[in-house]
């Protein structure tokens, strides 16, 4: 009997886990573009080397947020977020949002 119940719940803890996991990246997705410094378009990111121009990218945007050490984390929006980690640059965004255009500023 108990052989029976075991393995409907060893699925169902593992979908339960998954289903967590997705939320919880979602969360963190929708935060970190709520707290962004500013958004840049694709092509902007792409001309300053933080998108790779490889014509796959359905990404449309790249969010970015100062951190404490100078530098700046950023994610690209899109369908490949979820997958994506959250990298970091050294890059003056805010200079290249200058130079380039292409950004809007939220703070």
């Amino acid at each position: 009997m108990m052989r029976r119940t075991f393995i409907p719940t060893v699925i169902a803890i593992l979908v339960t886990g998954t289903a967590i996991s997705g939320f919880a990246a979602a969360v963190y997705h929708g935060l970190f573009f709520y707290k962004a410094d500013g958004v840049m378009s694709r092509e902007t990111a792409k001309r300053s080397g933080l998108m790779k121009d490889d014509g796959a990218s359905f990404s449309a945007e790249l969010a970015f947020r100062k951190s404490e050490t100078g530098g700046y984390f950023y994610r690209e929006g899109g369908i490949t977020a979820f997958i994506d980690e959250t990298s970091y640059t050294t890059i003056d965004l805010l200079a290249e949002c200058e130079r380039l255009g292409g950004c809007q500023f939220r703070k």
